[in-house]
C-alpha cells in the first residue's frame, strides 16, 4: 500500500507540473480543466485495475493491508461531502463514531461488508439475507447519485453531454470493480484521496492568499440553518454508509482500523473546505491553479464514493444475497464468478439509472437513507449495545426500525409529512430500543463467531 501513496503523490506532482506547462504555452483555461480532471479519472482507475486478482479472499478484502492512516484517507475520499460547510462537520461526527465504534468491531469479526457482519454477530443467514436486500439497492441508488455529480463535474470540465460523461464514469468504475473488487475501489480510493488532498490545499492555498476564504473560529462553528433533525439524520446516516463496512474490512486489523479515525475526520474536513473554497467560473492566474485543482476535486471525490457504493452494492448481490452454500455444490470459481457478475450488472445499472431515471433517483435517496438508516443500522448497533442480543433480538430491531419510521412518515397517521430522514431516526431508536428488549427476554447463549472470508 506504501506504493500506492508513493505512486499517487507522484501523480499529484505531475498533475501541477503539467497544469504550469500548458499553461505557459497557452492552452486555453477549459481545455486545462478537462486535461486535468480526465488524467486524475485515468490515474484513479488504473489504480483499482492494478488490484486485481484471482483469489476471492483478496477479492473481497484488498487483502487487508491499509495502515490506520490509509484506511483513514480512504474512509475520507468516499465520505459524501457537499459544499455546506455544517454539513460537512455533521458528516464528519458520524465518521469518528463509525471509525471508533463500528469499524474495529466489523473488523475483528472477519466480515467483509455489513451483511455478513451481521450474520457473524447474529448467526442466522435470514438476517444477512435481509440485510442484503435493503444494502443492494440502497447502495446502488446512492452511488447512482454520486456517479452523477462526478459526470456533471466530468462534463463542465471536458465539456460534454451528461449522457456520454455517464458512459465514461462507468467505463473507468467497472472493469476495476470487476477485475479487483474491494480492491479495486480500496486502491482507487487511496490514488484519489492523495490526488484530491493536493488539489484541495492547492485551493486553500491560492484562497487564503487571494482573500476569497478566512480558516477561522466562526467557520469551524457556524451550524446555524442545520436543524438539529437534520443534523442527526446526517450523521446517522454517516454510520450506515455499507461501503463504509467494506474500506474498513480492508484495514490490517481491529487497531488500524480505530487508528483511522484520526486521518478520516482531517481528510473530510480538508475536503469539504476544498470543495466549499473553489473559485466559480473560468479565473486568470494566479487562481487558474485553484479552478484546476478544484475541478479535479469535484471529479475525484464523488467518483471515489460512486465506485464504493457501487461496489458494496455489487457484494450485497453477487456475494451476500447467495449466502453460505455447501461447497461440494457450489465451487470457488463459481462463487467467485458470481461476484465479478454481480460488479458488472451493478456498474452498469447505476449510470444507466442516472440517465434515464432521474426524477426517480431525486426521491429515491430519502428512501435509500431511511432503509439503512432504520433497517441496517438498528442491526449493527444492537451487536454493541448487546453481545447476548441473538436472531430473534436483531429481526425484532429491523422490523422494528423499519415499521415504526414508516408509520411516523406515513400522512394518514400523522397528517403531511415531511423529509424522510428525521422518521428514519425515529425508527432507528424505536428498532434499537425494541431489539435490546428482545435480548433480555431471549437472550442467545453461542458464542460469537468470526466470519470465514472464504465460506460466507
Amino acid at each position: 500500500m506504501a506504493a500506492i501513496v508513493a505512486a499517487a503523490a507522484a501523480v499529484a506532482l505531475v498533475l501541477g507540473a503539467l497544469v504550469v506547462v500548458l499553461d505557459r504555452i497557452g492552452v486555453p483555461p477549459r481545455l486545462l480543466l478537462g486535461v486535468t480532471a480526465a488524467i486524475g479519472v485515468l490515474c484513479v482507475a488504473l489504480a483499482g485495475l492494478s488490484g486485481g486478482t484471482m483469489r476471492l479472499p483478496a477479492y473481497l478484502t484488498s487483502g487487508r493491508t491499509l495502515t490506520g492512516a490509509s484506511a483513514g484517507l480512504a474512509l475520507a475520499i468516499v465520505t459524501p461531502v457537499t459544499t455546506v460547510w455544517p454539513e460537512t462537520l455533521v458528516s464528519a461526527a458520524g465518521l469518528l463514531l463509525f471509525t471508533l465504534a463500528i469499524a474495529p468491531s466489523v473488523r475483528a469479526a472477519g466480515a467483509v461488508s455489513v451483511p455478513t457482519f451481521v450474520q457473524a454477530r447474529y448467526g442466522g443467514r435470514s438476517l444477512r439475507f435481509l440485510a442484503a436486500l435493503l444494502v443492494a439497492p440502497s447502495a446502488l441508488v446512492l452511488g447512482a447519485i454520486s456517479l452523477t455529480q462526478a459526470a456533471d463535474a466530468l462534463a463542465f470540465a471536458l465539456p460534454l453531454s451528461r449522457t456520454t460523461a455517464l458512459a465514461l464514469c462507468a467505463a473507468v468504475i467497472v472493469p476495476p470493480l470487476a477485475a479487483a473488487g474491494a480492491g479495486g475501489f480500496v486502491r482507487g480510493a487511496m490514488v484519489a484521496a492523495i490526488a484530491a488532498g493536493f488539489a484541495a490545499g492547492v485551493v486553500l492555498g491560492l484562497s487564503v492568499w487571494a482573500g476569497t476564504v478566512r480558516l477561522g473560529l466562526d467557520a469551524l462553528t457556524d451550524v446555524r440553518g442545520l436543524a438539529a433533525g437534520r443534523a442527526a439524520a446526517l450523521a446517522t446516516t454517516m454510520l450506515a454508509l455499507p461501503h463504509l463496512a467494506c474500506v474498513a474490512a480492508a484495514a490490517s486489523g481491529p487497531r488500524q482500523a480505530r487508528e483511522s479515525a484520526v486521518w478520516a475526520v482531517i481528510g473530510c474536513l480538508v475536503f469539504g473546505l476544498g470543495l466549499a473554497s473553489i473559485p466559480p467560473g473560468e479565473p486568470g492566474p494566479p487562481m487558474l491553479f485553484a479552478a484546476v485543482a478544484g475541478a479535479v476535486l469535484r471529479v475525484l471525490a464523488p467518483l471515489a464514493v460512486a465506485t464504493a457504493l457501487i461496489g458494496a452494492a455489487g457484494l450485497a448481490l453477487g456475494y451476500d444475497l447467495p449466502g453460505r452454500r455447501d461447497r461440494l455444490r457450489v465451487s470457488t470459481s463459481r462463487r467467485f464468478a458470481q461476484a465479478r457478475l454481480a460488479m458488472i450488472v451493478m456498474g452498469i445499472a447505476a449510470p444507466w439509472l442516472a440517465s434515464a431515471l432521474p426524477g426517480l433517483l431525486a426521491r429515491g435517496r430519502e428512501f435509500a437513507e431511511a432503509a439503512l438508516v432504520a433497517g441496517v443500522l438498528p442491526l449493527v448497533l444492537l451487536t454493541l449495545a448487546r453481545r447476548a442480543a441473538g436472531p430473534g433480538a436483531g429481526a425484532t430491531a429491523l422490523i422494528a426500525g423499519l415499521g415504526s419510521a414508516a408509520l411516523a412518515y406515513d400522512p394518514r397517521v400523522w397528517g403531511p409529512a415531511g423529509p424522510l430522514a428525521p422518521y428514519a431516526v425515529v425508527g432507528l431508536a424505536l428498532g434499537l430500543a425494541a431489539g435490546v428488549a428482545m435480548s433480555f427476554i431471549a437472550p442467545s447463549a453461542r458464542p460469537l463467531p468470526s466470519a470465514d472470508d472464504a465460506s460466507l
